[in-house]
């Protein structure tokens, strides 16, 4: 199992309305290379150390979920 989280090079999560903050296991993916979150309220808190640890990430994308109107 290990091995397969520390080959993970592309996350997306979508439809996750009440996420507030990014989970904490994320900023041990050092091989993620895609990161796009999308459909969620707010995120309140990405910590800046987390973008220094994550050494491969090349795209990383935040949508928020569009209100109607």
């Amino acid at each position: 199992m290990d091995y397969l989280i520390s080959s993970l090079r592309r996350l997306s999560i979508h439809g996750w309305p009440t996420l507030k903050s990014l989970p904490e296991q994320l900023q041990h993916l050092r091989g993620l290379e895609f990161i796009e979150i999308y459909d969620f309220d707010g995120i309140v808190d990405v910590p800046d150390q987390w973008f220094r640890k994550l050494i491969s990430l090349e795209y990383f994308v935040l949508k928020y979920k569009s209100s109607p109107h």
